[in-house]
């Protein structure tokens, strides 16, 4: 069966590395125990997350005080946050990003070249207007980011480190996916293959409606790339919804029984900032005390017995509705250790059970067709995951794309390179 693993991201807002709690290894000690919880819950695994360009002093104290408590430390590249800060991705910038990853990281985004070409001179990261597939340069985009992943493992391996960079694949069809892995690996030397975690689907030059998802799902165990135990990434996924098609194709047996499937989310690390919370659905809570607060308290108590340790509904009302405060002296920073526990037991608690909640989900999907077919219907994609759970190859999936294909939602990049802006936008 396959194995699945939650990568916890925003981690900010969990407030697991302040200054104050990082000097008390006793408290840290008590989150520890909900992320074992969360390691050994359901049929996942629990990971954090950190990014190694705007967070990278994250990565030491994930290292230093969390890392024997979960399954793996993941570090992202931060290219994109270089962009937007207005930075040039030097080579000396990727360097110490990759020398970050190396020393704290156990699985390494690596610095992709996303082959798109943008209308107007700017786009989202993730939007899929104002953009479109750069098809005639796509080999050039390949190459560098070869180049990228071999200087990559090239300081992973001059700092002795176990950690393992992921290839992030783009392309905006099956074709095109296939050749950009193809000539990634032309630019990595074989002896290094076996440094390469696997392979993290990117979005950003397919799309990101219910049929480009599906098609990620399809196309990642079937690039020119495998291990011999197999292993995928999907970035920034934290919804059921967009989950459903890899959780069908683990189910229906078109992935190998071996498979590792990895999904990072600030989806509910968020939740208490936010006022959100899974349940067996999403729920949204205001920070004003109502009834709301039985159903959390309750469905968080029943896990991790909140009573036992003196915190009744009132006190984790207040507590999960506050930060530092809660527990510090403004005026003279004197910390209260004990509200200090109470607070992270109540905000951590919170995180902690509905993580677990969202993963038992994933997992009654993995493990019943019937259950994996209701769930697509709450979700309107009935007919696209009930016909994906037959399928066992590609030549299936193709067959699928012909007959389910136009008729799924998309939210597709262009493939078409307009001639003009007049051209593009139809005027």
């Amino acid at each position: 069966m396959a194995t699945l693993e939650y990568v916890a991201s925003g981690t900010s807002h969990m407030r697991i590395l302040n200054n104050a709690l990082m000097s008390r290894p006793h408290i840290v000690n008590k989150i520890n125990e909900y992320f074992v919880d969360l390691n050994n819950k359901n049929n996942h695994k629990f990971s954090l997350l950190f990014n190694a360009f705007t967070e990278r002093e994250f990565g030491k104290r994930f290292k230093d005080n969390y890392a024997s408590a979960v399954h793996s430390i993941h570090a992202d590249s931060g290219g994109l946050q270089i962009i937007t800060q207005g930075k040039s991705i030097t080579p000396e910038l990727k360097d110490q990003v990759y020398k970050t990853q190396a020393q704290y990281s156990d699985i390494a985004m690596c610095f992709d070249e996303i082959p798109i070409g943008v209308v107007g001179g700017r786009s989202d990261r993730n939007d899929t207007s104002g953009r479109f597939f750069d098809r005639d340069n796509l080999e050039q985009f390949a190459r560098e980011t070869g180049k990228n992943i071999k200087r990559q493992i090239e300081i992973i391996l001059d700092e002795k480190s176990a950690a393992k960079p992921m290839i992030i694949a783009q392309g905006n069809d099956y074709e095109s996916y296939m050749s950009w892995v193809d000539y990634i690996m032309k630019e990595i030397p074989s002896s290094y293959h076996k440094h390469i975690g696997g392979i993290a689907m990117g979005a950003a030059a397919l799309g990101t409606g219910p049929l480009e998802d599906i098609e990620r799902a399809a196309y990642a165990t079937k690039l020119p790339f495998q291990m011999e135990n197999p292993y995928i990434h999907i970035l920034g996924v934290g919804s059921i919804r967009r989950l459903l098609p890899y959780i069908a194709l683990a189910k229906s047996g078109y992935y190998p029984e071996n498979i590792h499937i990895s999904y990072d989310s600030t989806t509910h690390t968020s939740g208490a900032s936010m006022g959100l919370y899974f349940l067996d659905t999403g729920m949204s809570i205001t920070r004003t005390f109502n009834e709301d607060y039985a159903v959390l308290y309750n469905d968080i108590n029943v896990k991790y017995n909140l009573a036992s340790k003196g915190i009744d509904i009132h006190t984790f009302h207040s507590a999960i509705n506050s930060n530092s405060a809660y527990y510090s002296n403004k005026a003279t920073g004197e910390v209260d250790d004990e509200k200090m526990e109470i607070f992270f037991h109540c905000i951590i608690g919170y995180i902690s059970s509905s993580i677990s909640n969202f993963t038992k989900k994933i997992d009654r999907c993995l493990n019943s067709k019937s259950y994996i077919v209701n769930v697509a219907t709450e979700h309107n994609v009935f007919k696209e995951i009930n016909s994906l759970t037959n399928m066992k190859d590609i030549d299936d999936f193709l067959h699928w794309m012909n007959n389910y294909g136009s008729s799924t939602k998309s939210k597709r990049i262009s493939g078409i390179k307009p001639s003009t802006l007049d051209n593009f936008f139809g005027v």
